[in-house]
């Protein structure tokens, strides 16, 4: 997802293919832009870097009139549906690890870090879902220098292919990866990997030919953070048969949405999702026929 107009954070729970409901989850700290809570040994905070809106006409592969019935469901009126940006931390035993990095210094990850009480140089290692704007636009400063002067840059080989392999469409990328090169803290990774210890890789490709998810062992349970397995919650879990405009591979990303539902379903996973409401971490469960249930953690 690429480009927001910015409005202030929301931070509401809500279940997708029920009701509208009021926050319930239950955090270690709250705040408009940051959540910390507990996902079986690990502390994870939540960081909203931005909050608008997102146009109906960028779905694709539903009729319209599935889209207004979700949207009269949730309780929207009109075409647009709220959208969301989030980044998560997670602390691990080596260090406080930053999955994603938002859109860039226009946005709110910094200032919401800060107020988490987490500094740039507290960040030892980003792993990146894919290179869309609102994912790696954080890397870099307004002078184009790491924002993260500790860090080191975890990226798919394929999700780097695509975008680096030469020609115009990676030139954003290029920039913000080159302050991590230069200094040989940017690593290339393969789905299954063991990026660090307790942390793997997730094949999830089909929104990007690189895109996938982060599966991290939490003791009791596991929790998944994956990128942009969902766009627009209120349309998505109810239909995942639903596209979006700026997926690269339709068809694929269909395929990889409901093999994810699904196991995350049926594994029970906590999942964190860049574009779920804020805070985006929640749980999956099996509905009718294709659809699914989101709801926030408790």
């Amino acid at each position: 997802m690429q480009g927001y107009h910015f409005c202030l954070a929301l931070a509401l729970g809500i279940v997708f293919g029920a009701a509208l409901v009021m926050p319930h989850g239950q955090a270690l700290a709250q705040a408009t832009g940051f959540f910390k809570t507990k996902i079986g040994n690990l502390d994870v905070t939540a960081i909203s870097d931005a909050s608008g809106q997102m146009g109906a006409s960028l779905l694709g592969g539903i009729d319209n009139e599935k889209i207004t019935q979700a949207a009269i469901q949730a309780g929207i009126q009109g075409k647009d549906f709220p959208s969301f940006v989030n980044a998560f931390v997670v602390d691990l035993p080596s260090g406080k690890v930053l999955v994603d990095t938002g859109n860039g210094p226009s946005a709110n990850l910094m200032k919401n870090l800060a107020a988490a009480g987490i500094s740039p140089g507290d960040i030892q290692a980003i792993l990146l879902t894919h290179f869309h704007g609102d994912h790696i636009g954080g890397l870099i400063d307004t002078s184009g220098k790491a924002a993260f002067p500790n860090a080191t840059v975890y990226a798919d080989v394929a999700e780097d292919k695509y975008w680096l392999g030469g020609g115009d469409r990676g030139q954003q990328a290029k920039k913000a990866m080159d302050p991590y090169k230069s200094v040989d803290r940017y690593k290339l990774f393969s789905p299954g990997d063991e990026i660090l210890p307790g942390v793997k890789a997730a094949e999830l490709y089909g929104h990007t030919p690189g895109h996938v998810g982060f599966l991290f062992e939490a003791g009791s349970e596991d929790f998944l953070a994956w990128g942009d397995i969902v766009h627009i919650a209120y349309v998505q879990f109810k239909h995942p048969e639903a596209t979006m405009s700026y997926d690269v591979d339709k068809a694929k990303g269909v395929e990889t949405r409901k093999k994810v539902f699904a196991d995350s379903s049926e594994k029970k996973h906590v999942v964190a999702g860049a574009h779920l409401p804020f805070p985006g971490i929640g749980r999956v469960s099996k509905s009718e026929g294709e659809s699914y249930t989101y709801k926030p953690i408790n």
